[in-house]
């Protein structure tokens, strides 16, 4: 993890308790707003473009394919398992969501499980005394109140220069950004936890005066202008001279530029607000940069954005997208999703294809068969042949395009898809062969090494193996030990005690020897009736009543019922 640095945003490794449990509310104090702690901006080029939204047009929106957009990272493009929607967010993360949310007065009481808010400061001041506790205000004031104690004060006023500034960690180098950021996060902290004495006051002012006339950057202009405003010094707040970025232009600069002048947008806002005076910058740029990157900007580029959008624009419904996605994200205790952990893969992409296929819904997606081939080429896939077999016959799928050679003689090697298939390698062999076919290439029959069909877990590779000529394009070569009687059989025997995927697979399995539907099919609909639904995945199936998230397998496996 980087130590704080001004110039770059930090980013926080996510809690690693993942334990949790309901606390009773407690009394929620005002949330401090607007403080500016982390000035950098990290966004990807994409999501400044003016069209970094990756959502279906509003008339999609009844389609599994706009359902299927809250599972595609914006970090790599690919989709993700649905199970990543129930992880909890980082420190940096939920501070972030909490301060958009207070914009328009709607952040939530949190009821986080103590060993859980232990994670989060630890996480928080690790990096830097002052700045981390800073992270933490708007978490603690609402209603976490493990985060931050009255003894924090000493620590914050230990990093106090004799000049009123303070440092954000011990020994730590400074520039003018550094002196004023630190200070604003100090005296926040000092003022949440009820410790900002008339002499902390009186030891800051002076500074704080003297930057925000001075001030040769926004940063620096930005952090002290609010720590005035929190010192009640308003009416003593010198005029910002420094003019508004322009913000209609971000579409055509380079992206390091955007990088560079969304930041900008942000601290003048930050400074603008401050004094209460006009806010230059274009209300219709700013609220459509909001509207085009709410559906995949991370939590702090959020806040971000919503801040520029709102102080432009002093209308709370400017950022309704960004409210409206965080509502979504929102988890039972108060906090949010984790979407540090939204790394998209082949295999998820291949299934959401498999899904939308099964749906009579398009597959062809020019932008996902890009993140595909960026996927294939990187170093931790490139060396792996089963891996990069996927990544390729997903981009296949999904650009429509010819099979590259190097797709067909992965296929066509029986080190990569086997040769020989058992019951240990079955589930493997079936992936690998039906990819191949999905993408357009044959694979070669295999040698079966036959099994019994008695226990469970005989009688699901049993299905995997069926399913896996049925799915490759080799119905007619289906061993001939594996009878309609010995699947009808292990049916009736087992279709109530498997999982439903196993369920699922094992009646497609009979239907693809016998040709017909298994007679009491409609159990395994009912079942699955029962797991239909997750959070923001209405149509999708979870594998157990006791699963948060849905799954993609046993959605395919369901649908692919009939």
């Amino acid at each position: 993890m980087r130590r704080f640095s001004v110039g770059w945003a930090i980013r926080w490794k996510g809690p690693a308790d993942r334990e949790r449990r309901q606390e009773p509310r407690a009394p929620r104090a005002k949330l401090v707003r607007f403080f500016s702690i982390l000035t950098v901006i990290s966004l990807a080029a994409t999501l400044l473009s003016g069209c970094g939204s990756q959502r279906p047009p509003d008339s999609a929106k009844d389609t599994l394919t706009h359902e299927l957009q809250i599972l595609r990272s914006s970090h790599n493009g690919l989709y993700f398992s649905p199970h990543l929607l129930e992880e909890p967010a980082g420190v940096q993360d939920i501070s972030a969501a909490l301060r958009t949310l207070e914009l328009v007065g709607k952040a939530p009481e949190l009821r986080l499980a103590e060993d859980y808010q232990r994670t989060l400061r630890r996480d928080a001041i690790e990096p830097s005394p002052v700045l981390g506790r800073a992270l933490l205000v708007p978490i603690y004031l609402a209603g976490a109140h493990d985060l931050l104690a009255p003894a924090d004060a000493t620590v914050v006023r230990a990093l106090r220069e004799p000049a009123g500034w303070f440092r954000p960690a011990a020994g730590a180098g400074v520039n003018e950004d550094d002196e004023a950021i630190a200070t604003e996060a100090a005296l926040t902290v000092l003022d949440a936890v009820g410790q900002l004495t008339p002499a902390d006051r009186a030891a800051s002012t002076g500074w704080l005066l003297q930057t925000a006339a001075h001030a040769s950057t926004l940063s620096a202009a930005a952090a002290s202008r609010r720590a005035l405003v929190l010192l009640d010094k308003t009416a003593e707040l010198p005029p910002l001279r420094m003019p508004a970025p322009e913000l209609s232009e971000l579409g055509t600069i380079p992206p390091q530029q955007r990088i560079s002048r969304l930041k900008d947008a942000f601290d003048y806002a930050q400074a603008a607000s401050a004094g209460g005076g006009e806010i230059g910058l274009d209300r219709t740029a700013a609220e459509r940069l909001l509207h085009d990157n709410a559906a995949t900007a991370d939590y702090p580029t959020l806040f971000r954005l919503s801040f520029v959008a709102f102080a432009a624009s002093r209308s709370a419904e400017a950022i309704d997208p960004a409210i409206q996605r965080l509502e979504r994200a929102a988890l039972p205790d108060g906090s949010f999703r984790n979407l540090e952990g939204d790394i998209g893969s082949a295999i998820v992409s291949l299934y959401v294809m498999r899904l939308l296929a099964a749906a009579g819904e398009p597959v062809v997606d020019r932008e996902l068969a890009k993140a595909l081939s960026a996927y294939a080429e990187l170093g931790e896939v490139r060396p792996r042949p089963a891996e990069r077999l996927l990544a390729l016959a997903a981009e296949t799928r999904a650009s429509g395009a010819k099979p590259p050679a190097e797709l067909v003689s992965l296929c066509a090697s029986p080190s990569v898809v086997p040769a020989m298939v058992s019951q240990d390698n079955v589930t493997g062999w079936r992936e690998l062969a039906t990819t191949c076919h999905d993408a357009g290439v044959p694979t070669a029959l295999p040698v079966v090494k036959k099994w019994e069909i008695s226990d469970a877990d005989q009688v699901t590779a049993v299905a995997a193996l069926v399913l896996g000529f049925v799915d490759s394009g080799h119905s007619d070569h289906i061993p001939s030990w594996v009878t309609a009687a010995s699947l009808r059989q292990a049916l009736d025997r087992h279709a109530k005690s498997l999982p439903i995927l196993a369920s699922a697979d094992l009646a497609r399995a009979y239907r693809g020897v016998s040709g017909q539907a298994w007679a009491r099919v409609s159990e395994i609909r009912a079942r699955a009736t029962k797991l239909l639904g997750c959070s923001d995945l209405p149509t999708l199936y979870r594998t157990a009543a006791s699963d948060d998230g849905c799954d993609l397998r046993a959605s395919w496996a369901i649908r692919m019922l009939g």
